[in-house]
């Protein structure tokens, strides 16, 4: 079965609308458009009659454009802690007072529809049987779940400021994920993810709650140059482990946190911790984490990860907890 040249034509036509709608003053037609090009990603992709490559290539163009307007610029963004924390001063004049309301709807329309875009993009990550990650919660290779609709596309985030919760708990990304110096204001949550190729979070500001809690990386994962001020949650070394994976592949899982600072509150690990997390690791190098926060009592911790193989001392590979 061949795709009416109708059929292409028309989502061609539609995409090229919506992307450059996305350009758009008003957000209803903004809010419009990314729900045009989701559509049609989800069309792309669901249809037997076009070569897999094809619907790969048509749907990442969604995605690029998708990508590409959670990365742009927004003016209020910069005012996170005034339009969410701020209060209002009865010595304000009214015109002051209908400016901040101005700004503030504004923000709060701006946030909703790029949340928005996230929640559609992580809800095709995802199985449905993939598990919210929970206290005892499993990842989705652990429990039997399979890639989602969009983990073959690749996302690129980088320098996007998120100003709005970010919510990829338990997605699969199966191919390049780049989230290199972005700023994530609220709250972010990557729990019970899988990373199969690079994993590119170098240079980010976190500075709401970050979970990382029961990730698996596949390959290295940079979190290098990072800065921390809100809560973080899950320790890194346990990503490492899969039984099963031979020394080789062992030894490129790495995690890099080389110069990041953690200002906020950083949950309690001891050595003992870290040399039993550590001890069915195949690789060999340190485990390091410096910062203002304090570990086990010191502002710096090392621990040895102990193996049948080294993979030499160049990378350092480690946990900002």
């Amino acid at each position: 079965m061949v795709l009416p040249a109708s059929v292409e034509a028309d989502r061609l036509t539609r995409f090229t609308a919506a992307a450059a709608a996305l350009q758009d003053a008003q957000v209803a037609a903004r809010r419009e458009a990314a729900e045009v090009l989701i559509g049609v990603a989800d069309e792309w992709l669901a249809d037997a009659s076009v070569p897999r490559k094809q619907r790969l290539r048509q749907a990442q163009a969604a995605i690029n454009a998708l990508c590409m307007y959670i990365r742009s610029p927004f003016r209020l963004a910069k005012r996170y802690q005034r339009l969410t924390h701020g209060t209002v001063r009865r010595s304000w004049s009214a015109q002051k007072k209908r400016r901040l309301q101005a700004s503030l709807e504004a923000f709060r329309a701006e946030a909703h529809l790029r949340g928005g875009i996230l929640r559609a993009i992580a809800a095709r990550l995802r199985t449905p049987d993939t598990v919210a990650p929970v206290s005892g919660g499993k990842t989705p290779q652990q429990h039997g779940g399979a890639p989602g609709s969009w983990s073959a596309l690749t996302y690129d985030f980088s320098g996007a400021v998120f100003f709005y919760p970010v919510d990829f708990s338990g997605a699969y990304w199966g191919r390049r994920a780049v989230f290199e110096g972005c700023v994530f204001y609220g709250s972010a949550d990557f729990s019970g993810g899988f990373f199969r190729r690079k994993a590119r979070f170098a240079g980010c500001a976190w500075r709401g709650e970050v979970s990382f809690e029961r990730c698996m990386f596949n390959r290295v994962a940079d979190f290098s140059q990072g800065h921390y001020k809100g809560r973080l949650t899950g320790v890194f070394a346990p990503m490492l482990m899969r039984r099963g994976f031979t020394a080789q592949r062992i030894r490129i899982r790495l995690i890099i946190v080389a110069a990041s600072t953690v200002g906020g509150p950083v949950l309690p690990i001891t050595r003992t911790v870290l040399m039993r997390c550590l001890a069915t690791a195949s690789t060999a190098g340190m485990l390091c984490f410096r910062g203002p926060g304090t570990v086990a009592g010191r502002r710096w911790i090392t621990a040895p990860m102990r193996g049948r193989r080294s993979c030499g001392s160049a990378c350092m590979s480690g946990t900002p907890i």
